[in-house]
């Protein structure tokens, strides 16, 4: 149904189209700021969870892409927003795994984010130390 505007210098408009919104939020001017630069990378890892048995489970999984405060996860498996897990990489030639803890903070499909959860010096320095071990195996010299 056309919209007719009559003002009072005696011009009539006439809009056949009403513009609608598409976003709860105005994207004009306003731009997301990442917390930490992303780097892509593609490596095979664990993902160690507990169930609601409380029982730990382990599932193959690959890193996708990282920063300094967390990956991002495919793995087949059904997780929650806020759930814990592990993260475990075992470099080549080693036979030491590195796990890290983190927290799913988001999930599209079967790709979670995972933030890690740097509670103290020492988690803070296992996720250093996991973050140098990604990039290394990813063969991404420039991250």
């Amino acid at each position: 149904m056309p919209l007719v505007i009559f003002e009072e210098t005696g011009q009539v408009t006439i809009i056949l189209t009403m513009a609608t919104a598409t976003s709860a939020q105005p994207s004009i001017g306003f731009t997301r700021k990442r917390r930490w630069d992303r780097k892509t990378i593609d490596v095979p890892i664990r993902l160690i969870f507990w169930n609601s048995l409380h029982t730990a489970k382990i599932v193959e999984a690959r890193g996708r892409d990282m920063s300094e405060g967390g990956i991002a996860v495919f793995a087949g498996v059904e997780l929650r927003i806020g759930d814990i897990v592990e993260i475990e990489f075992t470099p080549a030639y080693s036979g030491q795994p590195l796990r890290v803890k983190a927290e799913v903070r988001n999930r599209r499909g079967y790709s979670y984010g995972v933030e890690y959860l740097n509670d103290s010096a020492a988690e803070q320095t296992q996720a250093a130390r996991l973050r140098e071990l990604l990039i290394s195996a990813s063969g991404n010299t420039s991250a």
